[in-house]
Order: C-alpha cells, then sequence, then structure tokens
C-alpha cells in the first residue's frame, strides 16, 4: 500500500507539555505532511504556530531545511501566514543525565528549530537554531520556567563559545556535528554563558543567616536575598540586618 492510502497513526511522545510525532522513514513523513500543514495554518491569530516533529531520520542540514521549506509552500494561504515555527528533535535523548554541581538536570532531546517567513510570491525565508528539551525537567526554584542554566525558557540554547564551531557545521550541512556541539554545551557549564547561575538553582542564600531563600524576597536597599525569619519589615518594606542597623530600625 502506498504511503497516501496509509492511515495508521504515528507514534508520539510528550515533553514538557508538549507532543512530538515520531517520524522514523520517509513513509512516516508523507503520513505526517497533512497534519504539519494543518499546524502551520491553527491559530491563525497567533503570531507562531508551532508543529514539533521528533525524527529518526537525519538528513543533512540542507535537506531539513528544504524538506520544511517545501511543506510549507504547500500550505494555502501560507503567503499571508505571519512567521511560525517548526522544531525537529533528532534521534534520542542523551545518553546520561547532566548534572552540574550536584543538581541532576536529567536527560535532554536535543535538535534544530526552524523559524520560517512567509516571503511572497509563494516562498520562504527560513532561519534555525539549537534547541533543547526535557525529559522530565528540574526547574529552577527562583525561577519556575527555567530547567537548564544554558537554554532559555522558549527552549532555545545559548550556544557561547560553541556558536562558530555551530555556523561551519550548518554551512558544511553537518547535521550531525550540529547537534553535537548543541549537546556539547547542554553538557558543560559556563558562567559566562548561562540564562541564571546553577549555584542558585534551588534558590538564593539569606545575606544574613545563609539558609537558602526559595524565593526571590531581597532587601529594598541593598539588594541581598534576605529570608523572611531574617527581613526586618519596616512600612511594608524588608531590610537586611546591617541596612536596618544603617538606618536605625
Amino acid at each position: 500500500m502506498s504511503s497516501r492510502g496509509k492511515t495508521r497513526n504515528l507514534p508520539v511522545i510528550t515533553l514538557m507539555g508538549n507532543q512530538f510525532l515520531i517520524i522514523e522513514n520517509e513513509d512516516d513523513l508523507q503520513i505526517a505532511k497533512p497534519a504539519i500543514r494543518a499546524a502551520m495554518l491553527y491559530p491563525i491569530c497567533r503570531r507562531r504556530v508551532s508543529w514539533i516533529v521528533q525524527t529518526k531520520i537525519k538528513p543533512n542540514l540542507s535537506a531539513l531545511l528544504e524538506m520544511y521549506k517545501k511543506i510549507a509552500i504547500g500550505v494555502r494561504r501560507y503567503n499571508n501566514r505571519p512567521p511560525f515555527d517548526v522544531i525537529s528533535l533528532i534521534g534520542g535523548p542523551t545518553k546520561e543525565d547532566i548534572v552540574f554541581s550536584e543538581v541532576n538536570l536529567g536527560r535532554f532531546f536535543v535538535g534544530i528549530g526552524f523559524m520560517i517567513t512567509p516571503s511572497p510570491p509563494r516562498g520562504a525565508t527560513m532561519s534555525y537554531g539549537a534547541i533543547a528539551y526535557a525529559v522530565s525537567p528540574v526547574y529552577a526554584i527562583p525561577e519556575p520556567r527555567r530547567f537548564h542554566p544554558h537554554v532559555s525558557v522558549s527552549c532555545s540554547i545559548c550556544l557561547g563559545r560553541g556558536v562558530d564551531s555551530f555556523v561551519k557545521s550548518a554551512r558544511r550541512n553537518d547535521l550531525v556535528s550540529c547537534l553535537d556541539i548543541a549537546k556539547a554545551v547542554l553538557s558543560s557549564y559556563c558562567a559566562e554563558d548561562s540564562y541564571f547561575p546553577i549555584g542558585n538553582w534551588y534558590g538564593y542564600s539569606c545575606a544574613d543567616c545563609g539558609n537558602i531563600v526559595a524565593n526571590d524576597e531581597r532587601c529594598c536597599s541593598c539588594m541581598v536575598p534576605i529570608c523572611n525569619r531574617c527581613a526586618i519589615i519596616n512600612k511594608d518594606r524588608h531590610f537586611c540586618s546591617a541596612c536596618a542597623s544603617h538606618r536605625g530600625l
């Protein structure tokens, strides 16, 4: 039976509340195309539409770009649409848990995210970058949407010092090397390139007693973290002991 005649459902995995189709071969891709096109059209009122595909096919980057461009061009009223996103997670999750400073962040699926911008007549421009999704996210307590210090809340990886190598690999259409670089960035903590310090993952240290402060309560004068037990409150304002003493409180 041809792929056009198949009606079976593709397997789906769920990561961080998002569903990912698992595409293992070209027949699966043909089955998925109508669903991808439908997702590109819905809902019209949103600025971006994300349709997320997890694939075990490993083409080069150029082939992946061309594949999504062809799917997008087949969408009716495509040229009237605002930019939208398509995400490909390639292969399975990282083999081992990622651990920084005794914070176990678990395993991650890594891939390439594409932003497709309609470019009439019936064309498209595409940009891309490395993305990551946690299998079982361990969120930072002070920032509940943060699940990795090098990943934005929109799941984009800050490549930092690896960006030059990533770009060179992308220019060679070497998708495997792009993904290896992204995984290496995820597995190596660099404070200068992080969105959030790993040392504060479970909270901040109170400036007075040293205990972990789960919330972001701070002295309103010097802005150091201060826990509720140590905070000296004056007219609904919280002060650390040093600032309170300086003010004669």
